[in-house]
């Protein structure tokens, strides 16, 4: 049995707010359309202390998991944004088993379990849990969400779809289910029906801000710069912490030829993200692009570091090394980054060009071959 986790003064706060202050227990049953999930919020709130205000071992767990879960206007449970994640994860997740131990069959903790190993990017455990939800209470939107996101992580957006749309079904006016489907969506690469379920989302919530940066991002993909430079700013207006926001805006200015705000955005996203290595690589692409050849090849680097498969990152830097007269290091950055992509032109490109430089003309001129044939069966493929 877990030994029950001590909660921060700030936790404490969250926890006190929920159990003294009918208003607020008031505004938050009101956003939740599922008749359990606000029976359980009003059983939350009025037994989590008894009068001595002595612990309840099974709510103890319960909201101490509320507590550390992320939190969105709106409804906390069908509008999580993991961006806004303030809490120890570790403590979340012992929080969630200690009423998963106190009750076996509590199906909203193993759905808050669920979201905290999603954050964490356990998503095995994380899909179990939401499964184990399911199976104790199949109406669960929640859980189906927490699942969709789960498989986001493991690239199986079919199922990933599946789920999302059940939740959909059971709950039609949830922000939260709209907004995970067009993630899924997003990730796959379908971006009208990204978009179209992330406009969906914003009906819904107006001042949901991981919707806007959905939308943002299916739109760039899609090269509607101009209208993603819009959504990631009103996303980052809404939620200043959301780093894929500054990234998307990011890559739109880089794109549309705004160097010095890509980079500035870029930077943003790095303090927010430092482990991510999407985010070195698109400052180094936009330093590349303003003719920084030392910063690029930094950043690329480091991403390289941070995600030792990044295929753009290798590409970047190999151009950078070609640029800077450092021809076999472009060579063989460029050849790592064929080994990685092999249809991927530019990198035949970069690399016909350094072998050149260096009196390799054979290997050139078969490398520029290949790169015309992969450009020709791209275009007539359209």
């Amino acid at each position: 049995m877990l030994e029950s986790p001590r909660a921060t003064d700030k936790q404490m706060a969250k926890i006190m707010a929920l159990s003294e202050t009918e208003r607020l227990a008031g505004e938050r049953m009101a956003t939740v359309k599922d008749e359990r999930e606000h029976h359980l919020l009003s059983c939350l709130v009025r037994r989590a202390f008894n009068p001595k205000c002595e612990w309840d071992r099974k709510n103890q767990g319960r909201l101490l998991a509320l507590a550390m879960l992320p939190e969105e206007k709106g409804s906390m449970q069908f509008q999580v944004d993991p961006s806004l994640w303030e809490g120890d994860t570790t403590e979340a997740i012992q929080a969630s088993t200690l009423a998963i131990e106190t009750d076996s069959e509590d199906a909203t903790a193993y759905g808050m379990r669920s979201m905290a190993f999603f954050v964490v990017e356990r998503p095995d455990e994380a899909i179990a849990d939401a499964t184990r939800a399911i199976e104790l209470y199949p109406r669960y939107a929640f859980a189906y969400c927490t699942r969709a996101k789960a498989y986001n992580l493991l690239e199986r957006y079919d199922e990933a779809v599946v789920d999302a749309t059940r939740a959909i079904e059971l709950e039609p006016e949830g922000a939260f289910a709209y907004c995970v489907r067009a993630n899924t969506y997003d990730c796959a690469g379908m971006c009208r029906a990204a978009i179209t379920d992330a406009t969906r989302a914003i009906e819904l919530n107006p001042e949901y801000a991981f919707a806007f940066a959905i939308r943002a991002d299916a739109r760039a993909t899609a090269g509607k710069y101009d209208e993603a430079i819009v959504d990631a700013t009103r996303a980052i207006e809404l939620n200043p912490k959301l780093h894929s926001a500054y990234g998307t805006r990011a890559e739109c200015n880089r794109l549309t030829g705004k160097y010095d705000e890509a980079i500035t955005d870029a930077t943003k996203a790095i303090e927010l993200d430092p482990k991510n290595g999407t985010r070195y690589y698109a400052r180094a692409n936009a330093y590349g692009m303003s003719g920084k050849f030392d910063k690029a090849i930094a950043d690329a680097t480091r991403a390289i570091g941070l995600m030792p498969e990044c295929q753009p990152a290798y590409r970047i830097r190999a151009d950078c090394y070609r640029l800077t007269g450092k021809y076999d290091e472009a060579i063989a950055d460029a050849t790592r980054a064929i080994e990685l992509h092999p249809k991927d032109t530019p990198s035949y490109s970069i690399r016909a060009d350094a072998l050149q430089m260096i009196g390799r003309l054979d290997e050139a001129t078969s490398d520029r071959q290949i790169a015309a044939l992969l450009l020709e069966h791209k275009t007539r493929q359209g």
